[in-house]
């Protein structure tokens, strides 16, 4: 049972900005005061009062409310809503959030944040309002970024597929409340019909792919995406291999080799990834892509936001 899904909801009282802290520019997301700042107060006491428990006018009341401050309020629903907590999804406690992703809180905020920017770029290339737009999140994991991706979109616009059935259970715990779908780890069985998505992204997942799976799946995403549609997802280039010193010459090695490959004890599809620029650009025109264009993050510095456009029919 969720914290705080029993306890009296009479007379809550909203609690004050207080003092912030952080420098100006708001880079510190920890502190739960930002959720509380005048611009988007009354949206929070509003989407409170008027979320409909199917959740099909959220977007809606999110309009006026940032996706960082959404993702704060996802932190601990209990704390910001008197209702709305016991309709809404909830990310998971920071010692999950920590054991899956390596960080938690502000730090992984900042992360999702600037994934779902380029989420919403993807749809202007694709040339699809975000709230219109029909999204797989694949690779979904807990929920963290489609949670997110619920401030732009109706939750039967966007769909989460995972190769793993303890990561849609763990979703499903936490009500995302999306269609979760298990799906096959190559896609070769697609999820979705062809030519059904305007957009599908996929963040940290092919950093970890083999080199059968890696091309299976940009294959099967391709196939998935309409024409004009864009896949955004993220590889690592051979430089992060200099973070890891528990592989002696892998920096040298990744260096020289198009696709560099370190399986997970047991696996032999999942593991660490990196891949030169040469060789995403034959994978991209291989699954029907034209060539993609690349960004770099400073909140997420070790992976490379890649965005491919299907080629129009």
């Amino acid at each position: 049972m969720r914290p705080g899904s029993t306890r009296a909801r009479a007379g809550m009282e909203r609690p004050s900005a207080g003092a912030l802290s952080g420098d100006a520019t708001g880079a510190f997301l920890d502190d739960v005061s930002w959720t509380q700042l005048t611009p988007w107060r009354d949206e929070v006491v509003r989407l409170d009062r008027e979320l409909r428990p199917d959740l099909g006018n959220l977007a809606d009341l999110l309009r006026r409310i940032p996706v960082a401050i959404w993702g704060q309020l996802l932190d601990a629903p209990e704390r910001h809503f008197g209702r709305a907590d016991l309709l809404l999804p909830r990310m998971p406690d920071a010692s999950l959030q920590k054991e899956w992703t390596g960080l938690s809180g502000g730090q992984l905020l900042r992360q999702s944040v600037a994934h779902i920017d380029q989420v919403v770029l993807a749809c202007a290339e694709a040339g699809v309002r975000p709230t219109d737009a029909k999204v797989l999140d694949f690779g979904v994991g807990w929920g963290r970024l489609a949670m997110l991706w619920l401030k732009y979109s109706k939750p039967e616009n966007l769909t989460g597929c995972d190769a793993w059935e303890s990561s849609l259970e763990e979703a499903r715990q936490l009500r995302v409340p999306i269609e979760l779908i298990l799906s096959d780890p190559l896609l070769e069985t697609l999820p979705l019909a062809e030519n059904s998505l305007d957009v599908v992204y996929a963040f940290s997942v092919f950093t970890s792919l083999g080199p059968q799976a890696f091309p299976s799946c940009l294959a099967g995403l391709g196939r998935m995406v309409r024409p004009g549609g864009v896949a955004v997802f993220t590889v690592r280039p051979p430089e992060y291999w200099s973070l890891r010193s528990d592989w002696e010459g892998a920096l040298r090695d990744a260096e020289h080799r198009e696709f560099y490959f370190h399986p997970y004890p047991g696996q032999h599809d999942y593991g660490d990834t990196s891949v030169s620029l040469s060789y995403l650009d034959r994978a991209c025109l291989a699954s029907g892509f034209e060539p993609p264009l690349l960004e770099w993050v400073p909140a997420d510095p070790h992976q490379v936001v890649v965005r491919a456009r299907r080629a129009p029919a």
